[in-house]
């Protein structure tokens, strides 16, 4: 049996832009991955985004005995092992806490992608601008509705956002009775908002029920029946499209030396 492959994260975190970069390390083939990433809330989501890449890369590569080294104590790495159990392949794998300094790495590596975004004085991004010669709202609905919500789920997926997943999937299969559904919590409120929206009319009041049934907050959402502006459409589809294209084809990977 091949001895443990260690893989090292970090994030490299804006506030202003709410962006991140990601960086992961692989111990054993000194290869360096990126991944910049937008609309990120805070710090602590952009480690756990860097972690969860580092194993969606492992995965991936086929190692089968992984150690996982990340430096952000407050991370739930309790249900990310859950998850991981539940959805890959590894014969053995572990989290492993460690100081700043010993993730030299990844940590340049994130760092100097955002800084050189800083260099040139970009404050924010504006997700549409790669999207400005075609019409993402029709292209996405014109694929019918079934593929839509399995774009959404392979998007709850690749995020790691593990209750959504499994919220979203037992409303999709029809696999739950109301009064029996559990109350969770989510940080995805606009996404489901979205999802209502593009609908049938018909089948707009079902999912409700059962969106506020797993996640009462929505209810106090005044404006989660409100009609979304053609923008707030495109900045759903384009987080969803980019998400999975960048899974189908593979991450930027940068040789070691």
């Amino acid at each position: 049996m091949r001895d443990n492959i260690f893989f090292l994260s970090d994030a490299s975190y804006c506030d202003n832009a709410k962006t991140a970069t990601i960086a992961v390390f692989n111990c054993f083939s000194k290869e360096r991955f990126i991944k910049k990433l937008f609309d990120i809330k805070n710090s602590t989501i952009a480690e756990f985004l860097a972690l969860s890449y580092a194993v969606k890369i492992a995965d991936n590569m086929g190692y089968k005995n992984v150690v996982f080294v990340y430096d952000c104590r407050t991370l739930d790495v309790e249900s990310l092992k859950i998850y991981i159990t539940k959805n890959f392949r590894f014969k053995t794998f572990q989290f492993l806490w460690l100081c700043r300094n010993y993730l030299k790495e990844p940590d340049k590596i994130a760092r100097q992608h955002t800084i050189l975004k800083d260099s040139l004085n970009v404050k924010s991004v504006n997700m549409n601008d790669s999207f400005s010669n075609i019409e993402p709202i029709n292209e996405f609905l014109s694929y019918g509705l079934k593929k839509v919500q399995n774009m959404i789920l392979q998007y709850f997926k690749n995020s790691f956002e593990m209750t959504d997943y499994e919220v979203f999937q037992n409303y999709i299969n029809g696999n739950y009775e109301l009064k029996a559904i559990q109350k969770k919590r989510t940080t995805n409120i606009q996404l489901y908002r979205f999802f209502y929206h593009i609908l049938p009319i018909n089948e707009r009041n079902k999912f409700y029920q059962y969106i506020i049934k797993a996640f009462p907050r929505i209810k106090n959402e005044s404006h989660f029946k409100t009609k979304l502006k053609n923008n707030g459409l495109k900045k759903h589809i384009i987080t969803i499209t980019k998400s999975l294209e960048e899974l189908n084809n593979h991450e930027k990977v940068i040789k070691g030396d």
